[in-house]
């Protein structure tokens, strides 16, 4: 059972209200934001820690470890079903790629019939000069948004469209309801279209060495030349 409607707007509120006091009044928080290097993983940590804390202090939650899909899992309705909220923060305007979740494994969760939905948490951050940092959250279902998502068969993981995404968001973007066996099959494409992906690219790769190779048997000198190594420390 998915978390309703209601529940959903209570998260997004109680975490905005948190992250809004503590970019006034958190030093270490402040101090990471403003960090000039690494500061994202510095600050995923930390927000992940702080929100996931808040939502167990007001919600019936249950946790599967550190290697869990989700950071929390959270009771919705009356069946006794806990719903994995994974948190996610970032700065206001990237434009990158950023992980989400193992694609498989959300997948044979689903075909196990233990989950029906998948929840993103985002705790994003407008830094502007000579200003608090202003957090806007957003919580949603992934099942519910994955063409605003991609994925790479090498690592397995799902990533996020961003720019893309959070563009849409902000237009009001409104969700179509589907099937839950939709979702799967939608699911399931990802995966063919990405081994396919990974498949081909292995071929090119293996391509690109017998022709090496090829060229390696065709030489008539291996006198061993490291010229163009660019060892660091070379005298002058």
């Amino acid at each position: 059972m998915a978390i309703d409607a209601k529940t959903c707007e209570e998260i997004r509120k109680l975490t905005q209200v948190m992250w809004a006091k503590k970019a006034k009044d958190d030093g270490e928080f402040r101090r990471l934001v403003g960090r000039k290097k690494e500061r994202g993983h510095s600050m995923a940590d930390f927000v992940d820690d702080c929100t996931t804390s808040l939502l167990k202090s007001q919600f019936v939650t249950r946790s599967l470890g550190p290697r869990s899909m989700g950071d929390v899992w959270l009771k919705s309705g009356g069946g006794g079903i806990f719903n994995p909220i994974n948190v996610k923060t970032g700065i206001v305007g990237a434009n990158g790629q950023p992980n989400l979740v193992s694609l498989k494994r959300v997948l044979r969760a689903l075909l196990a019939d233990q989950i029906d939905s998948y929840y993103l948490l985002f705790v994003k951050f407008e830094l502007v000069e000579k200003s608090d940092p202003k957090p806007k959250v957003l919580i949603v279902d992934l099942l519910d948004h994955l063409e605003w998502t991609t994925y790479n068969d090498g690592p397995g993981q799902m990533m996020l469209l961003e720019k893309k995404f959070f563009e849409e968001m902000e237009k009001g973007y409104s969700v179509t309801p589907k099937p839950i066996v939709d979702k799967i099959g939608n699911l399931l494409k990802m995966l063919k279209a990405g081994n396919e992906r990974l498949v081909q690219a292995r071929r090119r790769t293996i391509s690109t060495f017998d022709k090496a190779l090829g060229a390696y048997i065709a030489k008539s000198d291996h006198k061993i030349d490291q010229s163009a190594l660019g060892f660091v420390d070379e005298p002058n």
